[in-house]
């Protein structure tokens, strides 16, 4: 039979492997999420650069550029080599989409051939993610082919992939 300083004991112990338990279980869950976020965002990051490839190779093959066609979810913009807005498959293009060039994607892929960025769109008021590369249109014409996803949809997808 335990005595009574035996069942304190008992209960201090308990509760102690409790707390270090939950501890554990909750940094595990944190850790996890991260991880499964940092591969979200990584296919996603993959995903639009594999994109913007294929749309560069459907330019270069002679199909007009202000008739491709992106996924659902993707916001697919061609933006002359001046930084004027030629087509978006999301809005109308209005006065003020010019000057995209100081984009840092835009900005990047002019100088490089392509270019990736998260950042926080004023347009839309919400932070995307954009890759962006370089091709010429049938007169020769220097273009920038830019696609982006919502981060919230990013994030949405790792939020599922986490608690599966």
């Amino acid at each position: 039979m335990l005595g009574r300083g035996s069942k304190s004991l008992f209960w201090r112990a308990g509760s102690i492997l409790l707390l270090i338990e939950l501890t554990l279980g909750i940094t595990f869950a944190l850790v996890g999420g991260s991880l499964v976020e940092e591969a979200a965002v990584s296919r996603t990051e993959r995903r639009l650069e594999n994109l913007v490839k294929l749309m560069v190779r459907e330019v270069d093959r002679g199909v007009d550029p202000d008739r491709l066609l992106a996924p659902g979810d993707i916001r697919l913009t061609v933006i002359t080599e001046d930084g004027r807005v030629r087509s978006d498959n999301r809005r109308v293009i209005e006065p003020a989409d010019q000057d995209l060039n100081y984009r840092p994607e835009v900005e990047s892929a002019l100088r490089s051939g392509s270019g990736f960025a998260v950042r926080y769109s004023m347009q839309l008021d919400r932070v995307m993610m954009f890759a962006a590369a370089t091709t010429a249109d049938s007169a020769g014409d220097r273009l920038v082919i830019r696609v982006a996803i919502d981060m919230d949809a990013v994030q949405n997808t790792a939020g599922r992939l986490a608690v599966v």
